[in-house]
Formats: structure tokens, C-alpha cells, sequence
């Protein structure tokens, strides 16, 4: 969302004088009248809070795709996140640093944090720590069809 958003207060509250109410935070599924009065779709706002809320902690987006971010850290650490809509996959070479971005994540945005992901979006994800390896496939969905 560009510029700001300035709204009246919610209906029963007492409007004080000199006081001007802004959205600080535009949550997903705006009323669909909000939209009607040529507001950026609420996926829109959601989107571009991300994307501002990425930048301000160093985030690049990755190559053409506006839902991929990274950071490389001055130490070689690097986090990537991906995103579709409202759901992210965060994954960095170091535990403390995910753990940090995930806590800084929830304090801005309203969300939960589901450790050991396996399935996002219809893709499911196996993971054999020992061989070292992961395998994403969409095995469920191929055998809907």
C-alpha cells in the first residue's frame, strides 16, 4: 500500500479532537467495501507490508519473483523466505538466526511458526537429515488426478 491510510474510529467510540487514526498494520481480508472505495486489494496491502517489513531488515527479493527474499550475513549465513499470499517457508544455514527472524516475524505480523515443515501448498517435503537430503513432490495431488 503506498502512502497512508487514515480511517474514522470504530462506531461507539469517542472521536477526540486533534486525533487522527492510521492503519499501521492492514490485516488480510479487508471488508470487500474497503475494496469498492479503490483500495488496493487486501492481498495487495498484505503483500506490499511484507515487502517493505523484508527491505527494512536487509531482505533482497530473489531474482524476478516478488515472493522470494534473501539476506546473506556478513558472517555467510544467509536466510531465504518464500511466500505465497500469507504463508512463508523460512530456512537459514544457522538455528539461532531462524529463530531470531521467526520471533521478529510474529512481533510485526500476526501468524504462527510450524517447525519441521512437511506439506505447503499441496507440495509435500521429505527430508533424510543423515543422507543429507531433501525431496520435494506433489505425490498427494498426482494421485487425486
Amino acid at each position: 500500500m503506498e502512502g497512508h491510510l487514515h480511517i474514522s474510529p470504530p462506531p461507539g467510540h469517542i472521536e477526540e479532537a486533534d486525533v487522527v487514526y492510521q492503519v499501521l498494520k492492514p490485516l488480510y481480508g479487508m471488508p470487500h467495501s474497503w475494496q469498492v472505495m479503490m483500495l488496493p486489494s487486501p492481498g495487495r496491502c498484505l503483500h506490499v507490508t511484507w515487502s517493505h517489513w523484508q527491505e527494512s531488515k536487509g531482505f533482497q527479493k530473489a531474482g524476478y519473483e516478488g515472493a522470494m527474499w534473501s539476506r546473506k550475513d556478513k558472517d555467510g549465513d544467509t536466510i531465504l523466505v518464500a511466500t505465497h499470499v500469507d504463508d512463508s517457508i523460512v530456512t537459514c544455514s544457522n538455528d539461532d538466526k531462524t529463530d531470531t527472524f521467526v520471533r521478529e516475524m510474529l512481533e510485526r505480523f500476526d501468524g504462527t511458526c510450524e517447525r519441521n515443515l512437511t506439506e505447503m501448498l499441496g507440495m509435500e517435503r521429505e527430508r533424510d537429515i543423515e543422507a543429507g537430503t531433501s525431496t520435494l513432490h506433489q505425490r498427494a495431488f498426482t494421485e487425486k488426478i
